[in-house]
């Protein structure tokens, strides 16, 4: 059933929604949702470790990644923004990590940390700091459209914006002809496991590691899909 039929019908008062394609001026916005996405309910993510310092370097970092002339996870032609009454609300990204010239995490890090000026050691560290994060690391199955990097603002929380934005995000992938959708998200995100199983995803595997615990608080990950 496609999700837009599966989401709730609101009232002729509700807040008006709107889900378009990203654009590269969307740029500072994705990262902001990038980030909050990498954290989710956790007090710090992915890119706390890749980034320790408080400073501009790690919002700096990402929304390079997302204009990067070469495409990764970050890229703004991914991503699906919302606007509630005109305002930018949240995004989420979708993509297929083994598309021909798609740049993997890794590599497009590496890029990232090569904008920024670091310097060998400061590399060196950042990569030791991330080790934990890939003991849980989900690998999606081959041929499958990933959906990534959702996030919503808390000011808009509760209006049904994550659900149109996984709407449009995995119709995009329907469209282009995939036949299965897949998603990662922390074992304990309840509330990101509950709208994934409510738009007809469930869970394939689920990684912890005490390593992985130890450098962000939370037991691990889960891989959820579902077909298109």
């Amino acid at each position: 059933m496609p999700l837009l039929k599966q989401l709730p019908h609101r009232g002729a008062h509700a807040p008006r929604i709107q889900v378009r394609s990203a654009r590269p001026q969307d740029s500072t916005f994705l990262a902001q949702i990038i980030l909050r996405s990498g954290r989710s309910h956790l007090a710090k993510g992915y890119w706390d470790l890749a980034v320790e310092d408080d400073g501009y370097d790690r919002l700096d970092l990402i929304e390079m990644l997302t204009v990067l002339d070469t495409r990764s996870s970050c890229h703004y032609s991914g991503f699906h923004v919302a606007t509630v009454n005109g305002v930018l609300a949240g995004a989420a990204a979708g993509y297929d990590p083994l598309a021909e010239g798609f740049l993997e995490a890794g590599h497009a890090l590496a890029e990232g940390f090569d904008f920024l000026e670091w310097s060998a050691d400061e590399v060196s560290a950042a990569y030791a700091r991330l080790k934990p994060y890939t003991t849980c690391l989900p690998r999606f199955s081959r041929g499958a459209w990933v959906v990534d990097w959702v996030a919503v603002k808390p000011t808009f929380s509760g209006l049904g914006v994550a659900g149109r934005l996984l709407a449009a995000v995995v119709g995009t992938g329907r469209s282009r002809g995939y036949r299965l959708a897949q998603v990662a998200t922390y074992v304990d995100n309840e509330a990101a496991i509950a709208l994934y199983r409510r738009l007809g995803f469930a869970v394939i595997e689920e990684l912890r590691h005490p390593d992985f615990e130890r450098a962000l608080g939370s037991p691990g990950m889960i891989r959820m899909g579902r077909d298109l």
